[in-house]
């Protein structure tokens, strides 16, 4: 029997399934209205549509970070990636950027990361929240694969 740790950030599965669920509830809403019913799409559209929130609303459930014997697996949103635990040398933070923000760094919300022993940094956005809950992920994390606090990445880069 293997020691399974499932970690996951409640703030970010909050907003990644309430957004999604609530976008479902007022296309139900739009739809059932029968004030609307000459200028509505097609049935299959609005199928389509709930359909496609609620496979993102059960998605969104079960992405985080699943550490299980050697590996480490992230479930992102669209595919699963497997980390052998072996190639992980620390654990540390930074701003988080992901599909929330468009990919540019954020100032107020982080996300932990896994340094790699080749000096590489993988970024899990799936585990993002305030500077306490990440504090708390990632102490997790580190306990259970036993890796030392990663260094601080420098807030200012040196462009000289």
């Amino acid at each position: 029997m293997t020691d399974r740790v499932v970690l996951r950030s409640r703030q970010y599965v909050v907003v990644s399934v309430g957004v999604p669920f609530l976008l479902a509830l007022v296309s139900a809403g739009a739809f059932a209205d029968p004030a609307l019913d000459v200028t509505r799409d097609p049935n299959w559209m609005f199928w389509l549509w709930e359909s496609t929130l609620f496979l993102w609303v059960f998605r969104g459930l079960f992405v985080g970070v699943v550490v299980d014997g050697e590996t480490v697996t992230r479930r992102g949103w669209f595919r699963d990636q497997h980390l052998p635990a072996k190639d992980l040398t620390g654990v540390g933070s930074r701003g988080y950027s992901g599909m929330l923000n468009r990919f540019s760094e954020s100032i107020a919300v982080v996300m932990p990361t896994l340094r790699t022993a080749s000096g590489g940094e993988i970024g899990l956005p799936e585990l993002a929240g305030t500077r306490a809950v990440v504090d708390e992920i990632s102490e997790r994390l580190r306990g259970r694969l036993r890796l030392p606090r990663a260094a601080p990445r420098a807030r200012h880069r040196d462009i000289s």
